[in-house]
């Protein structure tokens, strides 16, 4: 019997027979199935994690323009050195409005373990000091799809 978390509830169930379509190593962690009519699993959400940054007119000796193409260098670089990361890309702001960021993160995740390697990874703590020392200010977002 597996217990595993679905819609953020605990489920019990019997595992199904071995066989070629229910094998039980289609997808290694439980926490995203639900059981579906004629005994399919299907996933059901992966996680988001969206971060927004503004940046300083100049810092590390580098203007703002600069900065957003290492942050983006930098974050991008990580897709083949952390393995946790399923989707990664970085955008620089176009648009120069006052209210916009001006580099944004869009990664995907198979579960919140996952995104928490990916945080703690010491690959991504190295930019994470850059990051710091060049912007004002940080909006993220979390969730799951």
């Amino acid at each position: 019997m597996f217990t595993f978390r679905s819609f953020k509830k605990d489920f019990s169930v019997t595992p199904f027979p071995q066989d070629d379509k229910h094998s039980h190593s289609e997808v290694s962690d439980k926490s995203h199935l639900m059981l579906f009519p004629g005994n399919t699993r299907k996933v059901l959400y992966m996680i988001k994690h969206i971060v927004m940054w503004k940046l300083k007119d100049f810092a590390e000796e580098t203007n703002k323009t600069g900065n957003a193409v290492k942050i983006k260098e930098l974050l991008e670089s990580l897709k083949g050195k952390i393995p946790e990361i399923k989707h990664i890309e970085v955008g620089i702001d176009i648009s120069r409005a006052d209210s916009s960021s001006d580099v944004v993160l869009y990664s995907e995740f198979d579960c919140l373990e996952d995104l928490d390697a990916y945080q703690k990874h010491p690959e991504h703590m190295n930019i994470v000091q850059f990051v710091k020392e060049v912007c004002v200010e940080r909006r993220v977002a979390d969730y799951e799809m």
